[in-house]
């Protein structure tokens, strides 16, 4: 028989109590879906770069994060939306590499936009494990809405950042410019020359 303590409880439900596990605190607990999510944007990252967009699938994916299929459901609405968070995820990420060069570059609207410049061909923006990813976005963008929804949002900010930097160096110069055009023509330009970097590294350099 199970001796009883002064609360008349039992010594066994104690040590029985005592083996449970305790209760995560509820910031790792909120911490956690945040986690996978970002576990299985890093993977469809990785199976973009290389198997492109054909070999990217929910199984393939799941098991470069090592997780269950059924882990996408529970964070996306299907690989489609999967691969549109990890297009925003990376667009984000270049968006800052950006926005931190500009901060070490001062306040002058022309040093900033020389800057911007420079990280475009300089790691990690140049890299060239990263063209099968970036072609993979670009190729799905005519046939996807939610990658395309996507795509406009990354781009239409990146503009809007370098049409402030012209307007500014147009008007502290005096240049009559079309800024909505010369911004287009401005990362044009600078994609091209990224793209020909990244295709034939051998044949073209930035020096």
């Amino acid at each position: 028989m199970a001796k009883t303590n002064t609360t008349g409880m039992s010594d066994a439900h104690f040590r029985n109590r005592s083996k449970k596990k305790p209760k995560r605190p509820p910031a790792i607990r909120r911490a956690q879906p945040q986690l996978r999510r970002q576990q299985l944007i890093d993977a469809t990252l990785e199976c973009l770069a290389e198997f492109g967009h054909s070999g990217t699938t929910v199984r393939v994916v799941c098991a470069r994060a090592g997780v269950s299929p059924g882990m996408v459901k529970l964070y996306f609405e299907g690989i489609d939306d999967l691969i549109a968070a990890s297009y925003a995820y990376i667009g984000k990420y270049v968006a800052d590499v950006f926005e931190q060069a500009m901060a070490e570059a001062g306040e002058n609207p022309l040093d900033r936009l020389r800057a911007v410049v420079d990280a475009n061909f300089r790691s990690p923006v140049l890299a060239r494990n990263k063209l099968p990813i970036w072609l993979s976005f670009w190729s799905l963008i005519p046939t996807h809405a939610e990658i395309r929804k996507t795509h406009a949002m990354i781009y239409d900010r990146y503009r809007q950042r370098l049409g402030q930097l012209i307007e500014r160096i147009a008007v502290s110069h005096s240049l009559d410019l079309d800024i909505r055009r010369t911004v287009f023509a401005f990362v044009a330009m600078i994609e091209g020359l990224w793209l020909q970097l990244c295709l034939e590294p051998s044949r073209f350099s930035i020096d």
